[in-house]
């Protein structure tokens, strides 16, 4: 991993086939597998002979490992940029985006609900998949993975992921209503003298 994409970061791969680097969360899974967001910005720099990712994963296996996961993949072997979902058990690859793959960048939000995956290009909302939800809570992960006996590059200026879950937003609720009550309260024992 290099700090060299104006402000953002370099994965590289070494140059013998199928080899593979991943930056992650060293297995820390802090992201909801039915209601969490990753925003990034990323592209891959070779349209021949690689594979580009980014989003979410269960682990820090390889990128066709049968974890769980929800990853926008940039594949020389899809005409098309597409979402990889798996369940813990199966991967399958919707490739119906209809963004022909490439070497810029663009911004992708992966959105993980309880009954599918959205895949968001460029503010777009491009997939939708039922298939291979994810089952277990995820880390952010950004790799490339080479088809060849030469060094791939992926390139990421961004990354945001966050939980969405309601149960977070109604326990935050809770406690600023708890916090209210307590400081009216000692509000009104300043005013009648007994604080």
């Amino acid at each position: 991993i290099q700090d060299a994409v104006d402000g953002g970061a370099l994965v590289t791969c070494g140059a013998t086939t199928n080899n593979e680097t991943m930056a992650n969360f060293n297995n820390k899974r802090h992201y909801d597998n039915a209601n969490s967001i990753c925003i990034l910005t990323m592209k891959a720099t070779s349209n021949t002979s690689a594979i580009s990712y980014g989003g979410l994963s269960g682990d820090i296996l390889a990128f066709d490992g049968g974890t769980n996961k929800a990853l926008v993949v940039v594949s020389s072997a899809n005409a098309n940029i597409s979402l990889r979902t798996a369940d813990g058990t199966t991967n399958s690859e919707d490739t119906a985006s209809g963004i022909a793959i490439d070497m810029t960048f663009h911004n992708y939000k992966i959105e993980c609900g309880a009954t599918n995956v959205k895949l968001y290009i460029d503010g777009v909302l491009r997939i939708t998949k039922t298939t291979n939800l994810p089952t277990a809570k995820m880390q952010p992960v950004v790799g490339v993975k080479t088809l060849t006996t030469a060094a791939k590059t992926t390139e990421i200026r961004f990354l945001e992921v966050y939980n969405t879950s309601v149960t977070l937003l109604s326990s935050l609720a809770e406690r600023f209503s708890v916090l209210t009550q307590v400081f009216k309260q000692r509000v009104v024992e300043t005013l009648s003298g007994s604080g």
